[in-house]
């Protein structure tokens, strides 16, 4: 079986990432349920989605896997509420989509360090590799 760096950061087995299918409708969390059971990373959209959507979704899918998946915000168009929601959730995994967050990612959510480089978020070899997680 393949394993990478990827899995390793990220608690999986495979290095395989289901993309975040959303929208307004109401959204089925079984697919990033078996995504996850499976050893990938099942994936929780909150495009279009109202905060107590995204908590709704995120409960369920926690009622029906304990494996890591990974809550997705899209930046066009970003909804700082549903944004607090997510980090008051703390997902396993949190990922961007459409845009870098660049000066507007909060210090308050920001790693200490970065496993790339082991240096602070902020110094130039971890913003220029752009693979910063947390330890």
């Amino acid at each position: 079986m393949l394993r990478t760096t990827v899995c390793a950061v990220l608690g999986i087995e495979v290095p395989v990432v289901q993309a975040p299918l959303g929208g307004p409708w109401r959204q089925s969390m079984e697919l990033a349920a078996v995504v996850s059971d499976a050893g990938a990373l099942g994936s929780v959209p909150t495009t279009l989605r109202t905060p107590a959507q995204v908590r709704d979704d995120v409960a369920r899918l926690r009622d029906l896997t304990d494996r890591p998946f990974a809550v997705n915000m899209n930046r066009r168009p970003f909804d700082t509420e549903t944004f607090d929601a997510v980090m008051d959730l703390s997902p396993p995994v949190f990922s961007f989509a459409l845009g870098d967050p660049g000066t507007w990612w909060p210090a308050s959510t920001t790693p200490e360090r970065c496993s790339c480089s082991r240096s602070p978020p902020s110094s130039r070899r971890c913003a220029r590799r752009r693979r910063c997680a947390p330890r």
